[in-house]
């Protein structure tokens, strides 16, 4: 399987074979490759052409996402003030917002430390977590929820996160979130991708979860915070 992958994709497998590149971009690559594997030795040779064609564009998701983050790693980086990150964003979508009929929750902490970053790429990243959830409350009937947090976390994090009331990720949140330009309308070029991308160049982490079974699904950017001079 590896000797197929390399034929079709082989700079992508030897930047991630050399690199030891973090499991959670591999994970949705290595699913694919193990179905495509149990496929064939169940004689099913369709369904395995089938998980390796996903396991293409698994790299194909994966070159863009290793692509953004060396962009964001190759920007300076400075004190960033994360609230203002994220009115930034908010103020970026206000029309799109007043369109759906939201009221969006803010809620920002007002003790937050400040960040080390690219000011710009971490806006992206935030705008990509609003955009997502924007994409799933065009689809949800009646009140439309949404809620912008930031907070410092128990263990040291600053922690981005985006709320939304939408149908959610339907059970496969980090397989589906994990795949470049996935929203939740799965609509090219709005991906979560980008924010993820931008939180591991930053020494970060991204999470997705769905709220609970009656929907919403909840979206969050992990950044460390500055470091004491």
């Amino acid at each position: 399987l590896l000797t197929y992958v390399y034929h079709l994709f082989p700079n992508v497998l030897i930047t991630v074979l050399s690199r030891h590149t973090n499991v959670v971009i591999l994970e949705p690559l290595a699913v694919e490759l193990a179905s495509a594997s149990n496929a064939l030795d169940a004689g099913d040779t369709v369904a395995a052409v089938g998980r390796l064609e996903s396991a293409h564009g698994a790299l194909v998701a994966l070159n863009g996402d290793l692509r953004r983050a060396a962009a964001a790693r190759a920007r300076p980086f400075a004190p960033v003030d994360v609230n203002e990150v994220c009115l930034a964003a908010l103020q970026s979508l206000r029309s799109r917002i007043d369109a759906l009929g939201v009221a969006p929750e803010i809620v920002l902490d007002v003790n937050l430390p400040r960040a080390e970053g690219a000011r710009d790429d971490l806006v992206e990243a935030t705008l990509a977590l609003l955009r997502n959830a924007l994409d799933a409350l065009e689809r949800t009937p009646g009140t439309r929820t949404l809620r912008l947090s930031s907070e410092a976390t128990d263990d040291g994090w600053i922690r981005v996160q985006v709320t939304d009331g939408g149908p959610g990720f339907g059970g496969v949140a980090w397989q589906r979130a994990s795949r470049s330009f996935f929203s939740a309308a799965d609509r090219p070029g709005r991906g979560l991708a980008v924010a993820r991308a931008v939180a591991l160049a930053h020494g970060g982490r991204f999470s997705v979860q769905d709220v609970g079974p009656g929907g919403g699904a909840q979206v969050s950017v992990f950044l460390p915070p500055l470091a004491p001079e």
